[in-house]
């Protein structure tokens, strides 16, 4: 309304050069959709570069800028370029206007006398603060100002009751939200300050990360925060962003209805958060995959676990064996896993070690290899005994390992987990359980490399097994097969007997043994014979060995086989 006004007046004075509609982009009110009409007026704001000293301490005046900067060299940021992003910006910022003008919102809590000078002091605050917990903040729109500083404040010069007017600005929301350290830490004695971490989005060092620590900074001296964790945004599979209006938007709430909570969390925890997430719901679900394969592996290990307590089945693990191999496998995972935690490194230090080690470790090497003496051996027969024994050790570990991420799942498991550790017996749950501890076993360099030969002789032994497979397909299986070992020196002889049944069972076959090298090359020949026309099958275990038949009760199962049914009473 104003523009035609002022238009005409410069007419008249004959001071308008020239008039004409020009069609150009102007900011407008996001509210009333009307231009925005900029004026200069006063404002209130944090100084950045004026010298204070915090109430209390003793210390040499410095500016908040100074502060801010030296509280970054005491923060540990996730990932670390954040220290060096939110650096840039506090350098350079300008003073910070906490002030705005709008009829909603927490009011500054200032007073003016007929002069225009301001009432700002602590016990002024004070007197207001006591009222707002009295009657709510919304009380200085509606209260007058000598109510709410109280019948017994007493004035500064220059101020009386009769002659004060409020402050109609609101502070700036960010002034609110970055006080957020203070209404939930120090308000509250169960908690302490400052936090261990803040966590928000990239778009955060702009916002709460660093205005949470200006206001703090002013007001404690010190940073409300002792790590901040920085993530990406998902957005749609081609990168670009997910808008509430496009037609494939889907919520976490659909997904978690589709799939389940534990599953949106698995998937959430594989990919790397410090950058922006393409996702889609196909892609959520086709990671039930992995899902499953963790969860199968639990019930794997908890399904054999029903007849052993740890206190009175429990056996002595040596090293020079699978069960061993296993054991110092899952103390590796839990020294892993647990640094990932720490560094919140989610995607390829804790899912991908855990997943993995459910994959092939458990299900792969050890679980395939244990079948047989789990399902064939005597109950207390010590073979399986020690597997029972490192199993119970897996699942407890494993399910605290998976809490933090598959909450329900983990939950589930500790429910059917038997005779739990003696530490974690009362706890309601499992998530008031600690993070696994190592089984604290030393290994040597000697003993990593004889495993590490165990596994390259497993390795060659299964090329040659997948080989007669498709050979004979349908016709063969492994417990059809004889593995021979060729080795020409004692010492290593003695090292690989040791391992006794592994050596068969590391590859599913029904027999092993020694023989005489033929040739030059490494120290040890690993040779897959199929043994169909010369041994006779067990009819309990499967396997094919020379000793099927030499037992006169029991003459169609092996010798291991008879005495685990003599001493099942069968």
């Amino acid at each position: 309304e104003a523009n035609p006004i002022i238009t005409e007046d410069l007419k008249k004075r004959d001071a308008l050069f020239a008039d004409e509609k020009l069609t150009h982009s102007y900011p407008h009110d996001w509210r009333s959709k009307k231009p925005t009409i900029f004026r200069a007026t006063e404002q209130w704001f944090i100084a950045m570069d004026k010298p204070f000293t915090v109430s209390g301490a003793s210390e040499a005046p410095r500016s908040l800028r100074a502060r801010a900067l030296a509280s970054l060299d005491k923060t540990t940021f996730h990932p670390d370029w954040g220290k060096a992003r939110l650096r840039g910006m506090i350098e350079s910022r300008p003073d910070w206007c906490i002030s705005r003008q709008r009829s909603w919102g927490l009011p500054i809590p200032v007073f003016y006398n007929e002069n225009g000078d301001a009432l700002l002091t602590p016990e002024s605050v004070r007197a207001v603060s006591k009222h707002f917990h009295m009657n709510g903040a919304d009380a200085w729109f509606d209260c007058p100002a000598a109510t709410m500083l109280g019948a017994d404040f007493k004035f500064p010069p220059g101020f009386s009751k009769d002659s004060l007017r409020k402050e109609k600005d609101i502070f700036d929301v960010w002034f609110e939200s970055g006080s957020s350290w203070r209404a939930v830490l120090q308000c509250r004695s169960y908690l302490k300050y400052p936090a261990d971490l803040y966590l928000e989005g990239s778009d955060q060092h702009r916002g709460w990360f660093q205005l949470s620590m200006l206001n703090a900074l002013s007001a404690t001296g010190e940073a409300p925060f002792n790590e901040v964790l920085t993530h990406g945004f998902i957005v749609k599979p081609d990168g670009t962003k997910v808008s509430k209006s496009d037609k494939e938007y889907v919520t976490a709430t659909q997904e978690v209805d589709r799939h389940g909570a534990d599953l949106l969390r698995l998937w959430t925890s594989s990919v790397d958060y410090q950058k922006d997430v393409p996702a889609s719901p196909q892609a959520i679900k086709e990671f039930g995959d992995k899902y499953r394969k963790i969860r199968n592996t639990l019930r794997f290990l908890l399904s054999n676990l029903y007849d052993f307590n740890p206190k009175t089945d429990a056996v002595d693990v040596p090293p020079n064996s699978l069960d061993g191999w296993a054991l110092a496998q899952l103390d590796q995972l839990i020294t892993d896993v647990t640094a990932g935690y720490e560094a919140y490194e989610l995607h390829h230090r804790v899912f991908r070690p855990l997943h993995d080690f459910c994959s092939v470790q458990v299900s792969a090497i050890y679980a395939a290899s244990m079948k047989d003496r789990l399902y064939c051996e005597a109950p207390n027969s010590p073979l399986r005994r020690r597997c029972q024994t490192v199993m119970h050790r897996m699942v407890v570990a494993l399910t605290k390992l998976l809490a933090p991420i598959l909450v329900f799942t983990a939950d589930e498991t500790w429910e059917f987990v038997q005779h739990k550790p003696d530490e974690d017996c009362d706890l309601a749950s499992i998530h008031m359980t600690r993070l696994p501890h190592t089984f604290g076993r030393k290994v040597s360099d000697e003993q990593r490399e004889e495993w590490s030969l165990l596994m390259d002789l497993r390795s060659q032994a299964m090329s040659q097994i997948d080989a007669l497979l498709r050979k004979f397909p349908k016709q063969i299986k492994p417990l059809d097969l004889e593995v021979i070992y060729r080795v020409d020196d004692d010492a290593m002889r003695r090292k690989l007997q040791a391992y006794g049944p592994d050596l068969e069972d590391i590859v599913g076959a029904g027999s092993w043994r020694f023989a005489e090298k033929s040739s030059e090359g490494a120290s040890v020949n690993v040779e897959v014979v199929d043994r169909r026309e010369t041994y006779k099958a067990c009819a309990r275990s499967w396997k094919r060995r020379g000793d099927v038949g030499q037992d006169a009760e029991y003459p169609d199962v092996t010798l291991r086989d008879a005495n685990a049914l003599r001493g099942r009473g069968a």
